[in-house]
């Protein structure tokens, strides 16, 4: 049996002395052959920020790549998902995928993915808003900026009413002088 040494210049022999041991030079030459080398996790497509309805389902995903195949962790704001009967963690060749139903305010939230393997670690972060959250900011967002309305309001007529008991006063002190 031959194969090519590492110059692959000129060819190796090896030399079986039973057929268990042929048998095992082969295997080797094969696995030398077909052995994948090490690379860090890498995300060809990463999760994208989303803004869904309540009650809708969402899907959070992403396509990943590495050798060894790395394992992959969901988290947001720090806490490790775990299936329920609303989510569910999904594999799918490269695909590794989160699912969301009936999505609700408290489903909002930073949504990161962490993929690691032997050589290396990687993640994204997706955003995920709920239009009804998204309202309630935007109420609170006008609620504020009215309350700040009537304020700059009451301050303009506390103003005014100085500006005419001065000018009052200038016209008892004109009639004054007169």
């Amino acid at each position: 049996m031959e194969e090519l040494s590492r110059d692959h210049h000129r060819p190796v022999t090896h030399r079986a002395r039973s057929a268990l041991d042929q048998d095992t030079a082969v295997a080797n030459v094969v696995n030398k052959r077909h052995r994948l080398k090490a690379a860090p996790p890498k995300l060809y497509a990463i999760p994208h920020n989303k803004v869904v309805e309540e009650g809708a389902t969402v899907r959070l995903q992403c396509a990943i790549a590495g050798h060894p195949t790395p394992w992959v962790i969901w988290d947001t704001d720090g806490l490790i998902l775990t299936p329920s009967r609303r989510l569910t963690i999904k594999e799918k060749d490269d695909l590794r995928i989160v699912e969301i139903s009936e999505v609700s305010v408290e489903d909002a939230g930073l949504y990161r993915v962490t993929l690691e393997n032997d050589v290396g670690r990687v993640e994204a972060i997706a955003r995920l808003d709920s239009s009804i959250e998204e309202l309630c900011q935007k109420d609170k967002l006008l609620e504020d900026q009215r309350k700040i309305i009537v304020e700059i309001q009451i301050k303009l007529d506390e103003k005014q009413m100085e500006l005419e008991e001065l000018r009052q006063s200038l016209d008892t002190q004109d009639s004054a002088v007169d």
